[in-house]
């Protein structure tokens, strides 16, 4: 996992030993990108640090980059529960 850059990526990897918490207080997030998944059953969940839903991706038939559009302000935090991450990785740009 790599938090030093923008965007920062988490692979499912990162996420299959415990939950990470991937920024600590208020931050906007322009948009996050579920990408190199292997079945369109595959899924992606991003909560706030609370644990409440901020974004879920679902794979795609074709395999291609799941985008989010633009989402706003994740309150408190990012948090990415364990095993949130099914396959591939994630991609959260923030403002």
């Amino acid at each position: 996992m790599d938090v030093s850059t923008n965007p920062i990526s988490i692979d499912a990897a990162d996420v299959v030993a415990g939950a990470v918490i991937v920024w600590l207080g208020n931050v906007r997030v322009k948009n996050i990108e579920m990408e190199k998944y292997t079945a369109d059953t595959d899924i992606a969940i991003i909560n706030n640090l609370a644990g409440k839903p901020f974004w879920n991706g679902n794979g795609a038939s074709d395999l291609r980059t799941v985008r989010s559009g633009d989402l706003g302000w994740c309150i408190g935090g990012i948090r990415i529960p364990q095993n949130g991450i099914t396959n591939g990785s994630v991609r959260i740009y923030i403002r």
